[in-house]
């Protein structure tokens, strides 16, 4: 993710997604259990918490 601009409004939520897309990608999995157990669980929790979740603006600061 961008170190610059945060995509998710706070640049620990945007290490947190960075983070767990990491592991998604390593593990070929989606079952948090799977991709890093409490810690994927506490990252999915502070990420779905959020208000709003803007897809693209993860996506465009993904490829950029």
């Amino acid at each position: 993710m961008a170190r610059t601009q945060a995509a998710l409004g706070d640049t620990r939520r945007d290490e947190r997604a960075e983070w767990m897309l990491d592991r998604i990608v390593a593990t070929g999995s989606l079952v948090l259990r799977e991709i890093g157990g409490a810690e994927a669980k506490r990252a999915f929790e502070a990420m779905m918490g959020m208000r709003k979740i803007d897809v693209a603006a993860i996506m465009a600061a993904r490829r950029g």
